[in-house]
């Protein structure tokens, strides 16, 4: 019994032996850290809570670390009850950050309209939002977030007149912008369509001075049309003006350009005068 003892014992000790050696001959592999993920660093020269119609944000996108994989930035909408609309007020385009590259450009457009109306707010984030895309960065990565007015620094206009009665040939009325020498056309025909109403804009980047809103009766089947002007320059105030477009009067309206002079606009900077010819 002793001599049998003696070989468990001796059997037990050889046993944890090898398995502490077995223990000490495995590779222990460490959890996957964030922290060695690439960092993404956007850098812009845009600054302020504000931008105008036809601006641009630009921003360079950079990683301290390149991947054997591609990264696409793209924007979120943060609030869809905000009043600009994607694509509509703003646009942008994703953007793939190649493998083993560390840059890409990323830009959003903000649109000229011609259409009168009120300031507008655009709520958005930039990064990259795809589930497995996203966790390739690490955490100290910061994505843009952007609250920002969108103001005009254009002159808008909206002219609409009466229609033809059921049954009537439709009226056709035109409206276009043309300096005070009427030597050129300031808004290339963004009036002239079929549409009723139409609209046009003389865009802040224009010289100051006289402009004077015309309108052209190009196809007109009625004695005269009640109208409707509104008007807006560079601030909130929308401005509506009311009269008659009387067929019978064109030779008492003062002509322009293109058609009959309606509204008189004068433009100094970012400050817009109107006065409305025809009553």
């Amino acid at each position: 019994m002793k001599i049998n003892l003696k070989y468990n014992i001796f059997g037990l000790a050889l046993l944890i032996i090898v398995s502490v050696m077995g223990c000490k001959e495995k590779k222990v592999t460490d959890p996957i850290d964030p922290a060695v993920h690439p960092v993404a660093t956007f850098t812009t020269d845009f600054t302020g809570n504000s931008v105008f119609e036809g601006d641009t944000i630009k921003y360079t996108i950079t990683i301290d670390k390149m991947l054997t994989r591609s990264l696409t930035f793209s924007l979120k909408v943060t609030d869809t009850t905000a009043t600009a609309v994607d694509g509509e007020d703003f646009t942008w385009e994703p953007v793939v950050m190649a493998p083993y590259t560390n840059e890409v450009t990323f830009n959003v457009i903000f649109k000229n309209t011609s259409v009168p109306r009120a300031v507008r707010t655009a709520k958005f984030e930039i990064g990259v939002f795809q589930l497995a895309e996203k966790n390739l960065l690490g955490p100290a990565t910061k994505n843009p977030v952007h609250n920002l007015t969108i103001m005009n620094n254009n002159a808008r206009f909206s002219f609409e007149w009466t229609p033809a009665a059921e049954g009537e040939d439709v009226n056709d009325m035109d409206i276009v912008i043309v300096n005070e020498a009427m030597t050129a056309v300031m808004d290339g025909w963004a009036g002239a369509t079929s549409n009723n109403p139409e609209y046009t804009a003389l865009l802040g980047s224009v010289d100051d001075g006289t402009y004077y809103l015309e309108v052209d009766p190009y196809d007109i089947y009625s004695a005269a049309m009640n109208f409707t002007l509104i008007s807006q320059g560079s601030g909130l105030s929308i401005n509506t003006g009311t009269g008659t477009f009387d067929m019978s009067q064109l030779d008492t309206y003062e002509d322009g350009g293109v058609g009959k002079r309606i509204m008189k606009i004068v433009k100094v900077g970012n400050e817009y005068t109107f006065t409305q010819l025809i009553n």
